[in-house]
Protein backbone atom coordinates (compact mmCIF):
# COMPACT_ATOMS: atom_id res chain seq x y z
CA UNK A 1 0.00 0.00 0.00
CA UNK A 2 1.28 3.59 -0.74
CA UNK A 3 -0.57 5.91 1.60
CA UNK A 4 -2.46 4.06 4.59
CA UNK A 5 -6.10 3.36 4.44
CA UNK A 6 -7.43 0.27 6.41
CA UNK A 7 -10.99 1.21 4.55
CA UNK A 8 -12.18 -0.93 2.15
CA UNK A 9 -11.67 -0.05 -1.03
CA UNK A 10 -14.15 0.14 -3.87
CA UNK A 11 -14.47 -0.22 -7.93
CA UNK A 12 -17.76 1.55 -9.31
CA UNK A 13 -19.01 1.75 -12.88
CA UNK A 14 -19.27 5.52 -13.79
CA UNK A 15 -23.45 4.75 -13.88
CA UNK A 16 -23.48 3.58 -10.40
CA UNK A 17 -20.83 6.30 -8.76
CA UNK A 18 -22.72 9.12 -6.86
CA UNK A 19 -20.34 11.96 -6.00
CA UNK A 20 -20.52 13.82 -2.60
CA UNK A 21 -19.82 17.28 -2.00
CA UNK A 22 -15.54 17.62 -1.05
CA UNK A 23 -14.68 14.89 -3.34
CA UNK A 24 -11.30 14.50 -4.62
CA UNK A 25 -10.82 13.21 -8.11
CA UNK A 26 -7.23 11.83 -9.37
CA UNK A 27 -7.62 11.52 -13.61
CA UNK A 28 -6.30 9.85 -16.03
CA UNK A 29 -5.75 6.99 -18.07
CA UNK A 30 -3.44 5.20 -15.42
CA UNK A 31 -2.78 2.46 -17.67
CA UNK A 32 0.50 2.27 -16.00
CA UNK A 33 1.41 3.26 -12.50
CA UNK A 34 4.51 4.81 -12.60
CA UNK A 35 6.42 7.89 -10.78
CA UNK A 36 4.65 10.35 -12.81
CA UNK A 37 1.36 9.21 -11.48
CA UNK A 38 2.99 8.83 -7.97
CA UNK A 39 3.54 13.16 -8.07
CA UNK A 40 -0.42 13.07 -8.60
CA UNK A 41 -1.33 10.66 -5.49
CA UNK A 42 1.20 12.56 -3.30
CA UNK A 43 -1.13 15.80 -4.23
CA UNK A 44 -3.93 14.32 -2.91
CA UNK A 45 -3.15 12.36 -0.27
CA UNK A 46 -0.83 15.46 1.46
CA UNK A 47 -3.67 18.22 0.67
CA UNK A 48 -6.51 16.06 0.86
CA UNK A 49 -5.65 13.98 3.52
CA UNK A 50 -9.28 13.86 5.27
CA UNK A 51 -11.67 14.25 2.33
CA UNK A 52 -12.73 11.01 0.12
CA UNK A 53 -10.13 10.35 -2.77
CA UNK A 54 -11.03 8.38 -6.38
CA UNK A 55 -8.77 7.78 -8.70
CA UNK A 56 -10.63 7.58 -12.16
CA UNK A 57 -9.14 5.18 -15.06
CA UNK A 58 -9.99 3.52 -18.39
CA UNK A 59 -10.03 -0.27 -18.60
CA UNK A 60 -7.90 -1.70 -21.44
CA UNK A 61 -9.86 -0.69 -24.45
CA UNK A 62 -8.75 -1.14 -28.34
CA UNK A 63 -10.09 2.04 -28.87
CA UNK A 64 -8.34 4.13 -26.49
CA UNK A 65 -5.77 5.70 -29.28
CA UNK A 66 -3.77 6.70 -26.09
CA UNK A 67 -2.97 3.03 -25.49
CA UNK A 68 -1.73 2.47 -29.15
CA UNK A 69 -3.37 -0.90 -29.32
CA UNK A 70 -0.90 -2.89 -27.37
CA UNK A 71 -2.01 -2.63 -23.56
CA UNK A 72 0.97 -2.05 -20.74
CA UNK A 73 -0.12 -5.32 -19.16
CA UNK A 74 -3.07 -7.06 -18.07
CA UNK A 75 -6.88 -5.72 -16.59
CA UNK A 76 -6.60 -7.78 -13.53
CA UNK A 77 -3.06 -6.38 -12.82
CA UNK A 78 -4.02 -2.76 -13.08
CA UNK A 79 -7.17 -3.16 -11.23
CA UNK A 80 -4.82 -5.07 -8.24
CA UNK A 81 -2.34 -2.13 -8.75
CA UNK A 82 -4.72 0.68 -8.26
CA UNK A 83 -6.52 -0.65 -4.96
CA UNK A 84 -2.85 -0.97 -3.43
CA UNK A 85 -2.67 2.92 -3.63
CA UNK A 86 -4.37 3.45 -0.53
CA UNK A 87 -7.32 5.62 -1.49
CA UNK A 88 -11.13 5.28 -1.16
CA UNK A 89 -12.18 4.13 -4.14
CA UNK A 90 -11.94 4.08 -8.14
CA UNK A 91 -13.88 4.60 -11.17
CA UNK A 92 -13.42 2.30 -14.10
CA UNK A 93 -14.38 3.70 -17.21
CA UNK A 94 -15.26 1.65 -20.28
CA UNK A 95 -13.81 4.14 -22.90
CA UNK A 96 -16.78 3.11 -25.53
CA UNK A 97 -19.74 4.38 -23.06
CA UNK A 98 -17.80 7.69 -22.61
CA UNK A 99 -16.11 8.31 -25.94
CA UNK A 100 -18.46 10.62 -27.92
CA UNK A 101 -19.58 12.42 -24.74
CA UNK A 102 -18.26 16.76 -25.03
CA UNK A 103 -15.78 17.45 -21.90
CA UNK A 104 -18.61 19.38 -20.00
CA UNK A 105 -20.96 15.89 -20.54
CA UNK A 106 -17.91 13.39 -19.19
CA UNK A 107 -17.13 15.96 -16.47
CA UNK A 108 -20.42 16.36 -14.97
CA UNK A 109 -21.20 12.24 -15.18
CA UNK A 110 -18.62 12.15 -12.68
CA UNK A 111 -19.15 15.14 -10.76
CA UNK A 112 -22.82 15.91 -10.64
CA UNK A 113 -22.96 19.39 -10.05
CA UNK A 114 -20.96 18.37 -6.46
CA UNK A 115 -18.67 20.73 -5.21
CA UNK A 116 -15.41 18.79 -5.79
CA UNK A 117 -11.54 18.95 -7.16
CA UNK A 118 -9.99 17.83 -9.64
CA UNK A 119 -6.67 16.78 -9.89
CA UNK A 120 -4.68 15.76 -13.32
CA UNK A 121 -1.36 16.28 -14.91
CA UNK A 122 -0.52 19.13 -16.91
CA UNK A 123 -0.90 16.81 -20.00
CA UNK A 124 -4.48 16.12 -19.49
CA UNK A 125 -6.44 16.07 -22.20
CA UNK A 126 -10.41 14.58 -22.15
CA UNK A 127 -13.69 14.90 -24.33
CA UNK A 128 -14.43 14.16 -27.33
CA UNK A 129 -11.45 13.77 -29.85
CA UNK A 130 -9.62 15.21 -26.84
CA UNK A 131 -9.89 18.56 -27.44
CA UNK A 132 -10.60 20.06 -23.69
CA UNK A 133 -7.84 20.43 -21.42
CA UNK A 134 -7.35 21.01 -17.79
CA UNK A 135 -7.83 24.56 -17.78
CA UNK A 136 -11.66 24.04 -19.18
CA UNK A 137 -12.86 22.01 -16.09
CA UNK A 138 -13.45 25.01 -13.66
CA UNK A 139 -15.54 26.69 -16.32
CA UNK A 140 -17.69 24.31 -16.93
CA UNK A 141 -19.07 24.74 -13.32
CA UNK A 142 -17.27 27.30 -10.90
CA UNK A 143 -17.66 25.04 -8.34
CA UNK A 144 -15.57 22.93 -9.52
CA UNK A 145 -11.66 23.39 -9.14
CA UNK A 146 -8.83 21.59 -10.36
CA UNK A 147 -5.63 21.14 -9.62
CA UNK A 148 -3.01 20.34 -12.33
CA UNK A 149 0.71 18.80 -11.38
CA UNK A 150 3.61 19.20 -13.61
CA UNK A 151 5.38 16.28 -15.80
CA UNK A 152 7.95 15.09 -13.99
CA UNK A 153 10.56 13.66 -15.94
CA UNK A 154 13.99 12.20 -15.64
CA UNK A 155 16.93 12.99 -17.46
CA UNK A 156 15.18 15.37 -19.22
CA UNK A 157 12.69 12.89 -20.52
CA UNK A 158 9.10 12.76 -19.42
CA UNK A 159 7.85 9.96 -18.06
CA UNK A 160 5.01 7.99 -20.65
CA UNK A 161 3.43 4.60 -21.05
CA UNK A 162 4.39 4.75 -24.27
CA UNK A 163 7.94 4.60 -23.13
CA UNK A 164 7.88 2.23 -20.52
CA UNK A 165 6.34 -0.11 -23.26
CA UNK A 166 9.67 0.47 -25.33
CA UNK A 167 11.27 -1.01 -21.93
CA UNK A 168 8.99 -4.00 -22.23
CA UNK A 169 9.78 -4.52 -26.04
CA UNK A 170 13.47 -3.97 -26.04
CA UNK A 171 13.69 -6.46 -22.64
CA UNK A 172 15.24 -3.37 -20.69
CA UNK A 173 13.18 -4.73 -16.76
CA UNK A 174 15.12 -3.49 -14.61
CA UNK A 175 15.14 0.28 -16.45
CA UNK A 176 11.26 -0.44 -16.16
CA UNK A 177 11.27 -1.39 -12.74
CA UNK A 178 12.60 1.35 -11.35
CA UNK A 179 10.17 3.92 -12.94
CA UNK A 180 7.02 1.60 -11.79
CA UNK A 181 5.39 2.11 -8.41
CA UNK A 182 4.63 -1.72 -8.71
CA UNK A 183 7.02 -4.59 -10.37
CA UNK A 184 5.98 -5.03 -13.96
CA UNK A 185 3.50 -7.67 -13.51
CA UNK A 186 0.89 -9.79 -16.24
CA UNK A 187 -1.14 -12.25 -15.44
CA UNK A 188 -2.11 -15.29 -17.95
CA UNK A 189 -3.41 -18.96 -17.89
CA UNK A 190 -0.53 -21.45 -18.06
CA UNK A 191 -1.06 -24.82 -19.62
CA UNK A 192 -0.18 -28.02 -18.27
CA UNK A 193 3.10 -27.98 -20.58
CA UNK A 194 3.91 -24.88 -18.69
CA UNK A 195 3.30 -22.83 -21.80
CA UNK A 196 2.03 -19.21 -20.96
CA UNK A 197 -0.79 -18.08 -22.69
CA UNK A 198 -0.72 -14.27 -23.04
CA UNK A 199 -3.07 -12.37 -24.31
CA UNK A 200 -2.67 -10.93 -27.66
CA UNK A 201 -2.86 -7.55 -27.15
CA UNK A 202 -0.13 -7.14 -24.21
CA UNK A 203 3.09 -5.68 -24.86
CA UNK A 204 5.35 -8.28 -25.71
CA UNK A 205 9.03 -9.09 -23.79
CA UNK A 206 12.19 -9.08 -26.15
CA UNK A 207 12.76 -13.35 -26.75
CA UNK A 208 15.40 -13.75 -23.78
CA UNK A 209 15.31 -15.50 -20.23
CA UNK A 210 14.28 -13.42 -17.57
CA UNK A 211 14.00 -13.78 -13.76
CA UNK A 212 10.60 -13.84 -12.27
CA UNK A 213 8.42 -14.57 -9.20
CA UNK A 214 5.30 -16.95 -9.73
CA UNK A 215 2.20 -16.18 -7.89
CA UNK A 216 -0.41 -18.80 -7.99
CA UNK A 217 -3.17 -20.27 -5.10
CA UNK A 218 -2.07 -17.22 -3.06
CA UNK A 219 1.62 -19.07 -2.69
CA UNK A 220 5.01 -17.39 -4.56
CA UNK A 221 7.26 -19.44 -6.18
CA UNK A 222 10.41 -18.61 -7.77
CA UNK A 223 11.52 -19.06 -11.51
CA UNK A 224 12.58 -18.40 -15.04
CA UNK A 225 10.25 -16.90 -17.73
CA UNK A 226 11.51 -18.04 -21.14
CA UNK A 227 10.32 -15.80 -24.19
CA UNK A 228 11.18 -17.56 -27.39
CA UNK A 229 12.50 -16.39 -30.53
CA UNK A 230 9.03 -17.10 -32.07
CA UNK A 231 7.50 -14.90 -29.18
CA UNK A 232 6.05 -18.06 -26.92
CA UNK A 233 6.12 -17.64 -23.16
CA UNK A 234 6.93 -20.65 -21.01
CA UNK A 235 7.74 -21.13 -17.24
CA UNK A 236 10.46 -22.56 -15.33
CA UNK A 237 10.45 -23.44 -12.14
CA UNK A 238 13.77 -23.36 -9.85
CA UNK A 239 14.22 -26.07 -7.55
CA UNK A 240 10.09 -27.08 -7.40
CA UNK A 241 8.30 -29.49 -9.56
CA UNK A 242 4.44 -27.78 -9.28
CA UNK A 243 2.11 -30.56 -10.54
CA UNK A 244 0.27 -28.24 -12.98
CA UNK A 245 -3.53 -28.78 -13.81
CA UNK A 246 -4.37 -27.07 -17.84
CA UNK A 247 -4.67 -23.40 -17.88
CA UNK A 248 -4.54 -22.65 -14.38
CA UNK A 249 -4.43 -18.89 -13.70
CA UNK A 250 -0.97 -16.91 -12.27
CA UNK A 251 1.07 -13.97 -12.05
CA UNK A 252 3.95 -13.11 -13.36
CA UNK A 253 6.03 -10.61 -11.62
CA UNK A 254 9.34 -10.05 -13.59
CA UNK A 255 12.49 -9.15 -11.70
CA UNK A 256 14.95 -8.87 -14.28
CA UNK A 257 16.35 -9.68 -17.45
CA UNK A 258 19.28 -12.36 -17.22
CA UNK A 259 19.49 -12.68 -21.08
CA UNK A 260 18.45 -11.56 -24.30
CA UNK A 261 17.99 -13.99 -27.08
CA UNK A 262 18.61 -12.80 -30.45
CA UNK A 263 18.84 -16.28 -32.52
CA UNK A 264 17.76 -19.58 -32.65
CA UNK A 265 20.88 -20.89 -31.26
CA UNK A 266 20.91 -19.97 -27.69
CA UNK A 267 17.02 -20.14 -27.66
CA UNK A 268 16.66 -22.24 -24.33
CA UNK A 269 16.97 -21.95 -20.58
CA UNK A 270 20.58 -23.71 -19.62
CA UNK A 271 22.03 -25.18 -16.34
CA UNK A 272 23.41 -21.61 -15.52
CA UNK A 273 20.54 -19.88 -16.09
CA UNK A 274 19.20 -21.65 -13.41
CA UNK A 275 22.32 -21.07 -11.09
CA UNK A 276 22.48 -17.43 -11.77
CA UNK A 277 18.84 -17.44 -10.96
CA UNK A 278 19.27 -19.10 -7.63
CA UNK A 279 22.29 -17.28 -6.52
CA UNK A 280 19.87 -13.96 -7.47
CA UNK A 281 16.91 -15.00 -5.20
CA UNK A 282 19.50 -16.45 -2.13
CA UNK A 283 20.46 -12.48 -2.07
CA UNK A 284 17.20 -10.98 -3.09
CA UNK A 285 14.90 -12.61 -0.39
Amino acid sequence: MLFKNHEPFYVYDIENFSAQDNDVFIMGAFESLHLGHYELFKKANNDFSTQRKILVYFNNSEQMTKFNSTFFTSQKIRDKWISKIGFDSAISIDYSQIKNLEGKNFIDLIANSKKTTFIVGDDFKFGFKAKNTWKDISKFNPIYSVISVPILKVNNTKISTSKLKEFIEFGDIEELNDLLLFKYTFSSTVKINKEIILNENIQKLHSGVYIIRILYNQMLYYGLLHVTFNKEYFLDFIDFNLELKDNILVEIIVEKQLRLTISQNNDQITLQDREICKNYFLQNT
